[in-house]
């Protein structure tokens, strides 16, 4: 995942990245349900880390990281 700022509950400015594996179930949903579905993917992960990381105050951010991970698994 590219870099992007996210704010976090206690209104500090985070910088994430991250790397996602992506394994696709249903060739058929993926190749007619949108246009690039990779682009779709990257799309929501990015929108889910933020949502994830607004909900945390900074602190709690490093010690969350398991379970920040469990919310984005999509």
């Amino acid at each position: 995942m590219p870099e992007q700022t996210a704010i976090t509950q206690d209104n500090v400015s985070v910088i994430l990245d991250g790397v996602v594996y992506i394994k696709i179930v249903d060739p058929v949903a993926a190749s007619y349900g949108v246009k690039n579905p990779l682009h779709a993917l990257t799309q929501l992960v990015q929108t889910t880390m933020r949502s994830e990381i607004g909900t945390l105050p900074l602190d709690k951010t490093f010690e969350e990281r398991e379970a920040l991970n469990a919310k984005i698994v999509v």
